[in-house]
């Protein structure tokens, strides 16, 4: 299944997003986990995610409704391993490793294939 695209998502949700993300750390860094606030970006929360590293493999942290309608189902708590279409997986992967060992959050519009 391919996803696509989030009815209700804008561009000011972008901007939105990225300057709450900057109001929580210092230039360069990313904000610790405990200072995200989900109260204040409730109208953006159910098109966010959060991924986790767990050792050599990444989790979905939190998956919002609003991607959930467009994907038909919760990937809440899965690994990305496990329901990602695997043509997609050694790029997906190499880029979160680069988000992690760079400490950057990503912003993205692409497609991504899941497999419910």
């Amino acid at each position: 299944k391919i996803c696509g695209r989030i009815d209700g998502f804008s561009e000011q949700y972008f901007v939105y997003f990225w300057n709450y993300w900057l109001s929580l750390g210092e230039k360069d860094a990313v904000p610790a986990r405990a200072m995200l606030d989900p109260a204040q970006i409730v109208d953006i929360l159910p098109y966010c995610f959060i991924v986790e590293r767990d050792e050599e493999r990444f989790r979905f942290r939190l998956f919002g409704t609003g991607i959930v309608s467009v994907v038909g189902g919760d990937f809440t708590n899965r690994y990305i391993d496990e329901m990602i279409d695997m043509s997609q997986y050694a790029d997906v992967a190499k880029a979160l490793f680069d988000i992690v060992d760079g400490r950057y959050g990503l912003l993205t519009r692409e497609e991504l294939r899941v497999e419910p």
